[in-house]
């Protein structure tokens, strides 16, 4: 059995990060509980990873990504247009990059066990579903991370760069009611993630500055073509009169027109539609979708910059960056 933190914390009756703040060598934990977590720790036979090692010991240049989904990552075009500039940047400061991709099995708080980890110097996190649990263990082993996107609670001691989620979903559809459109559909992102709670904040925002009721035609979707086409068709079952469609991302963007088109809807004649992400998707599909571009090279650029500093210390104070989005206008919309 591999003995880990949590293993020694079951055994000596504390907490992983009480255990983790005694292997570090931090002041937080007292001298005779140090020494007994020590002590459990040789006992067991515990080897102490070098993501554990002390603050201030040789800088390795490595930083490490945690991925969404390991199971999504090939066919996410968005987050290889993150990981693009990550790797840009990085290899720019003479940096290395450690990709660790979330367990496709991964559930809302989910926690890595640091001590497996390769030596690295700081961790950028692109995962909206992590706890804040978890990132208080990564605080507790003195590692500097960044967080690429909204922390699921709001901190303000987490760095982290995002773009305007709120802004992304009021131009979308301030543009389909310039348009003309009146009943607009709306698939977002999963209830349960913060994001989607800022998306619906522009949604909504939209309609009522044009003096209009927010529209119920609501749906979460997953990033896939698949999820997009049998959401979109559920959503036309009950909302069959929608002149105007968002769609948060474009790969679901994809599976809602084949919906629209199987229901003989024509884009954007009988249904105007508006995606997210503008990936290279946006700009081949037929017809070619207006999409809200969110520049997700410049946020992996940005974040992994971000990062660099804190492990430099050039930057201490913890800072929020929120980009800007753009329209890009094409044929569906």
């Amino acid at each position: 059995m591999k003995i880990t933190i949590d293993t020694i914390a079951a055994k000596v009756g504390v907490s992983k990060a009480t255990v983790s703040y005694a292997l570090t060598g931090k002041n937080r934990v007292s001298k005779e509980l140090r020494q007994k977590i020590l002590e459990t720790a040789k006992e067991l036979g515990y080897r102490q990873g070098p993501a554990t090692r002390r603050p201030g010991s040789r800088k390795t240049r490595t930083i490490g990504l945690y991925a969404p989904d390991s199971a999504h990552l090939v066919e996410d075009i968005y987050f290889n247009s993150v990981l693009s500039g990550i790797l840009d940047l990085a290899q720019t400061k003479g940096f290395g990059l450690q990709l660790i991709p979330s367990p496709t099995d991964a559930g809302r708080g989910e926690t890595i066990h640091l001590d497996t980890w390769q030596a690295l110097d700081g961790l950028l996190i692109m995962d909206p579903r992590l706890s804040a649990h978890y990132l208080d263990e990564v605080r507790s082993v003195g590692l500097p991370f960044v967080l690429v996107g909204l922390p699921e609670e709001m901190d303000e001691e987490v760095f982290y760069v995002d773009f305007d989620l709120a802004a992304s979903a009021y131009i979308a559809v301030n543009h389909l009611l310039e348009k003309g459109r009146k009943r607009i559909g709306f698939l977002n992102s999963g209830a349960d993630m913060i994001q989607s709670v800022h998306r619906m904040k522009g949604f909504a925002r939209a309609f009522v500055e044009n003096g209009l009721p927010p529209s119920d035609a609501v749906a979460p979707v997953g990033p896939s073509i698949e999820e997009g086409f049998a959401v979109c068709r559920q959503l036309l079952s009950g909302h069959p009169d929608i002149d105007g469609l968002v769609v948060y991302n474009d790969l679901a963007a994809v599976g809602a027109a084949q919906a629209l088109k199987e229901a003989h809807r024509r884009i954007p004649a009988d249904t105007a539609l508006v995606s997210g992400g503008n990936t290279i998707i946006a700009s081949i599909h037929s017809p070619t979708l207006t999409s809200v571009d969110p520049n997700p090279y410049r946020q992996g650029y940005r974040s992994a910059e971000l990062l660099i500093e804190v492990v430099e210390k050039k930057r201490i104070r913890p800072s929020h960056e929120i980009l800007p989005v753009q329209l890009v206008l094409r044929e569906s919309g």
